[in-house]
């Protein structure tokens, strides 16, 4: 019995270190990548303690690989948790392991890492010196792709600095660096980055170059949702750039796509985009047909995103929408805008409800005052958080309208001056904003023609050399030719704002001078008239003094147009016109006459009123020299428009006796010349009196 128990206690313990033995086997040939891969499978604190866990027993083996790997991912779990200063700790610990071990790959890796934590707790200094310490160090290890990350990190970097001429050159070099390695997905990722970047600087037509590289290397991967997002994005900066044609070539092309896949979201962004691009070409053109296009895809939008409870989007749609019923229905326009605003004002999205609420103020500046001043208090409060000059600017003109409607001229004068100073401004900073601009412009394109020299062949070097030096002297002295011409521009305005005002002085004096004209003219044959010995002469005399009044009231109003309106507008309101030398007219024999003239508010070019002053003036004389002879008591003319016609409509009740006289008598043959310059018509009738249909079509 005692021997078969020590017989146990041996064959125990053999086993025991057979299994020690299996174990530590086992532990040696741990693959920690493997480890790493299978932390994915847990989530939030027990990941954590995954990875810590499996940090000790790498240490505790003395595993190389798994010393590092399993603390990259730490801090990788630690930077997906915002946990930067936990995560640096980690990295910091992980830098000196690959150091000590001279494993230049991890180092670098590490090194970026260290610089992203450092960019989002905004130690930009720090971060710097790590990135570029990665980057000098990114060339001695046989990964390449380190190089561009490297380069995307301080991209990253300098972009937070908003130092974008920086920004695009780094993001230039990873590119380069991702198109060496043949990596697709990191390409699409710059070149996006670079999209962003340019329509920063409103060089859209370079962001849109970009965004559309992106798409073709997406299609290419057979990526459809890259590639849809790319067209959309390329879009948006042409359309931004004034070229509709080919962003709605790009919309189509979207649309189409996403009609095979259920993504209603971006379906309906890129229906808003392509009635976008129709408004701006309606903006352009007012043609009826841009007008619905940009309806019907805006329209199509909304619905969508109504469906699917998209509040943001039905926002920015419902923007668009008001914008386009702006000038043509007021009610519309005001519907959407509020809609669009209380969306907004909800979701506390700060720029985009000062920009309606400015909409909303400008439209209720003739239906509701005081809605106008609060919208646009709301407005000023709002742009203090972003400081959009342009925008305060517009705000300040704002406000010097309501003053200007509220008799307030001290106020009206005080925001003008503050709306001045504020596009002084803003003008000083779109110019340093330019100035940056065409530096990266030619910054780019000699990167482009650095790169077209790079592929001809190694022995070009020192002419590359030559060609910086030449293309760098080239670009200071467009910067200084800009700068130059800039200077110009802005004296060159200022004469021509003199030259301008002398202009319209000018005509305000020849206008006066020939009112003042007619009027000594008329007061001469008034003279003549009196001192006439016949009556035929007197009528004659009174006949061609109402003409010269048709002239003469013409001349008045044209003046009172001038000096209500600076531009010098030769528009007339027939309406006034009219009423102003009927009267005139109708006193040939010195009577008061029963008469009715009505006439609509209509707005015409000054040669065709004078035109129609004299039809109607020669409709009166007719009337009193030969109607009320044949016993006409009553007379009537009317004027309406309708389709961009004038339609004028003479009446009275004459009692002609011999009607086969009619023409001789009563037609004036000066009337039917009038109508037929002004590309008119005449239908005359005299069944039961004298009755004139004139249509005469009118461009305004």
């Amino acid at each position: 019995m005692l021997l078969n128990q020590k017989y146990r206690i041996v064959v125990s313990g053999i086993l025991c270190l057979l299994a020690f033995s299996n174990c530590q086997t086992r532990l040696d040939d741990i693959d920690f990548k493997e480890v790493v891969s299978q932390s994915w499978q847990f989530q939030g604190s027990q990941r954590e303690v995954f990875l810590k866990e499996n940090v000790l027993l790498a240490d505790s083996l003395n595993n190389e690989d798994g010393r590092i790997r399993t603390r990259y991912f730490l801090g990788y779990f630690y930077e997906s948790l915002q946990k930067f200063a936990m995560a640096d700790n980690v990295y910091l610990e992980l830098l000196d392991i690959t150091r000590n071990l001279d494993n230049k790959e991890w180092e670098v890796s590490t090194l970026i890492q260290l610089g992203q934590t450092h960019i989002y707790q905004r130690k930009y200094p720090e971060a710097e010196a790590f990135l570029m310490d990665a980057l000098s160090k990114s060339d001695l290890q046989p990964n390449p792709k380190l190089k561009g990350f490297t380069y995307s990190a301080l991209g990253l970097l300098y972009e937070r600095k908003s130092e974008i001429g920086k920004t695009i050159d780094v993001y230039q070099n990873a590119l380069e660096v991702f198109k060496g390695t043949l990596d697709t997905t990191m390409q699409i990722k710059t070149l996006n980055y670079l999209g962003i970047q340019y329509a920063a600087l409103d060089l859209h037509d370079l962001s849109s170059v970009s965004y559309e590289k992106a798409a073709e290397l997406a299609l290419s991967k057979k990526d459809s949702v890259q590639y849809i997002s790319s067209l959309y994005q390329s879009g948006i900066n042409l359309i931004k750039n004034g070229d509709y044609d080919r962003a709605l070539t790009l919309g189509f092309r979207a649309q189409n796509l996403l009609k095979k896949r259920m993504d209603s979201a971006k379906y309906a962004r890129v229906l808003n985009n392509i009635g976008d691009a129709y408004l701006g070409l309606y903006n352009n053109e007012r043609a009826s047909a841009y007008f619905d296009s940009a309806f019907h895809f805006m329209d199509e939008s909304l619905k969508i995103k109504t469906q699917i409870n998209d509040k943001k989007g039905r926002a920015f749609t419902l923007f668009n929408l008001g914008k386009l019923f702006s000038e043509s229905d007021e009610k519309k326009s005001n519907r959407y805008f509020s809609e669009a605003f209380e969306i907004w004002n909800r979701d506390k999205s700060s720029v985009n409800l000062s920009k309606t609420a400015i909409a909303l103020a400008k439209l209720n500046l003739g239906i509701s005052l005081n809605k106008a001043v609060d919208y646009l208090a709301l407005a000023d409060s709002l742009n203090e958080q972003f400081d959009n000059l342009s925008q305060q600017a517009n705000i300040m003109e704002l406000k010097a309208t309501i003053a200007s409607l509220s008799n307030d001229l001290s106020s009206y004068k005080l925001f003008m001056d503050e709306r001045d100073s504020l596009l002084r401004l803003d003008g000083s900073q779109k110019r340093q904003k330019f100035v940056a601009a065409t530096e990266v412009r030619l910054r780019t394109l000699e990167l482009e023609k650095e790169k077209e020299l790079l592929l001809e062949t190694n022995e070009l070097q020192e002419d590359i050399a030559e060609s910086r030096k030449l293309l760098l002297g080239v670009a200071i002295m467009l910067l200084v030719i800009v700068m130059l011409f800039l200077a110009y521009s802005i004296k060159k305005n200022q004469s021509l704002v003199r030259l301008n005002e002398r202009i319209v002085n000018l005509k305000n004096g020849i206008l006066h001078n020939q009112f003042n004209s007619f009027e000594l003219l008329r007061a001469i044959f008034r003279l003549e008239e009196r001192e006439a010995e016949s009556s035929e002469n007197k009528s004659l005399l009174t006949e061609v003094n109402t003409k010269i009044g048709s002239l003469t009231g013409l001349s008045r109003i044209l003046y009172k147009e001038q000096l209500k309106n600076y531009s010098g507008t030769a528009m007339i309101d027939l309406k006034e016109y009219l009423e102003s030398i009927v009267p005139d007219s109708m006193q040939l024999n010195n009577e008061d006459l029963d008469y009715h003239l009505s006439v609509d508010k209509i707005t015409i070019k000054s040669d065709i009123a004078l035109s129609i002053g004299l039809i109607v003036n020669e409709l009166c004389i007719n009337y009193i020299k030969h109607a009320i002879p044949n016993g006409a008591d009553r007379m009537a003319i009317e004027l309406n428009e309708s389709s961009g016609k004038i339609n004028l409509h003479y009446f009275d009740n004459a009692q002609l006796k011999d009607r086969n006289g009619y023409e001789d008598n009563i037609y004036s043959k000066l009337v039917v010349s009038l109508v037929n310059d002004l590309n008119g018509n005449v239908i005359t009738s005299s069944e039961e009196g004298v009755e004139y249909r004139i249509v005469i079509p009118i461009k305004k």
